[in-house]
């Protein structure tokens, strides 16, 4: 081998100055020579290199992987080559292909490691050696934007789909980042988004693809747009990240056709447990809530009453002012009886002038004294009423019960109602106007 018929000297004099980037290492590892061109491309001076060890200018899982390669080196076998990643002055990572030949004088072992001096971008190394250009022309017609974003989280290359997607020209795309402050993104909601939460955060974090991340941007125009995020962490050989390749596509359109429908199902959800006069609940969600509202009444050992209610002498109201002024009543009335309730309440139009109220954790003396509140309440509105027997205006009369904790059945729940509805009858007879505890 030349390396072997050939003094250590005099091969360090050969290639001071070459144009190739020359480092001489010992067994133990040690850096015994360096020459000028290699120094230069990693940010060190030469000085500074020498009785240093190899595997501290390269990273920890790369300097393993290739030392046990470099042991396999034999007279027979005595040339390697490898891509190895050196950490630069700066901590930047340098990739390079690299040479390394075993040779031996005076029975101690060397290693000369002979560098390729252009250096090799880690990022558009592991995309094969495809030049952004080269890139674009692969997947410009891709129907979805397609971002290349280094480990620094600067977006090295964008598809004509991410430009337009992005409003930008491709002059701006180098000095954008993941998380450019200029691009606003939220959620859907309009919640701000962490730097650490975007997706090349998660990517860069975890090492995990990245699937159907849903996030809002604002372009430069102003329009917001909702964006869904798929990504993939390009790998070196060693199996580290060394870019995010990630497809973005606008689903604007959709996601708003979606809250649209939404809007749309609430509203129908809404009309179909509301009564459409009042704006208050109508029995069906009546009859659903109470159910409910007795296993939780159950389930807590918590008190739960009932009211029922109607208006006094109503069909004589609308008789002499007519249905219009009827409904007008009705509205009044309901609006002014839930501005009084608790927030847990639930208050219904049971039928016709009918209505009920449940109160979640309210005994039934303390729902007795809040319905004499609302019977006065409603007094004190003092829509006339010329054909009632008992007041000059309109009146309400309410029953109140109890709910007692037993076992829930069709026949209890039913129970609960009557129970009410007697109690509101005796306030019928005993003169309107007021409120009875069954």
């Amino acid at each position: 081998m030349l390396y072997e018929q050939t003094s250590l000297d005099l091969f360090k004099t050969t290639f001071e100055h070459s144009p190739l980037g020359i480092f001489i290492i010992k067994s133990d590892l040690k850096i015994t020579f360096v020459n000028t061109p290699a120094a230069n491309v990693i940010g060190y001076e030469r000085e500074e290199l020498i009785d240093l060890t190899f595997d501290q200018l390269m990273t920890k899982e790369n300097f393993f992987a290739c030392r046990e390669e470099i042991k396999k080196l034999d007279s027979e076998e005595s040339h390697l080559n490898k891509i190895m990643h050196l950490k630069g002055s700066n901590g930047q990572e340098l990739t390079s292909e690299v040479t390394v030949t075993k040779g031996e004088e005076n029975n101690d072992v060397f290693y000369i490691f002979q560098l390729d001096l252009k250096n090799i971008d880690a990022e558009m190394y592991k995309v094969e050696h495809f030049d952004k250009r080269h890139l674009a022309k692969m997947i410009e017609t891709a129907p979805s934007g397609i971002t290349l974003i280094d480990m620094n989280g600067k977006l090295t290359f964008a598809n004509k789909m991410a430009e337009e997607i992005l409003e930008l020209r491709a002059s701006h795309i180098d000095n954008l980042t993941f998380n450019s402050p200029n691009l606003n993104i939220t959620t859907p909601d309009g919640d701000p988004i962490k730097s650490e939460d975007l997706p090349f955060s998660i990517m860069k974090k975890t090492g995990n693809v990245i699937r159907d991340y849903i996030h809002t941007i604002e372009t430069s125009s102003g329009e917001s747009k909702i964006l869904s995020i798929n990504g993939s962490p390009i790998l070196d050989s060693y199996g580290n990240m060394t870019a995010g390749l990630f497809s973005m596509v606008d689903i604007t359109s959709k996601k708003m056709l979606e809250l649209e429908l939404t809007k749309a199902n609430t509203l129908l959800k809404q009309l179909s447990e509301r009564d459409g006069l009042t704006g208050v609940a109508n029995r069906r969600y009546f009859d659903e809530r109470l159910p409910k509202l007795l296993k939780d009444s159950n389930k807590r050992h918590t008190p739960l009453s009932i009211i029922m209610f109607d208006l006094d002498e109503f069909k004589k109201y609308n008789d002499q002012y007519g249905h219009q002024a009827g409904d007008d009543c009705l509205k009044s009335i309901t609006k002014t009886i839930s501005d009084a309730l608790p927030e847990q309440a639930v208050f219904a139009r049971y039928g016709g002038e009918e209505f009920g109220i449940l109160l979640p954790k309210f005994k039934g003396t303390d729902a007795y004294d809040f319905a004499k509140l609302l019977v006065e309440v409603v007094y004190r509105l003092n829509i006339p009423h010329c054909m009632s027997s008992t007041s000059h205006t309109v009146t309400i009369s309410m029953g109140v019960a109890e709910w007692n904790n037993s076992n829930i059945t069709n026949k209890s729940i039913n129970d609960l109602i009557k129970e009410a509805d007697r109690a509101l009858y005796e306030s019928k007879r005993s003169g309107k106007n007021r409120a009875t505890l069954a």
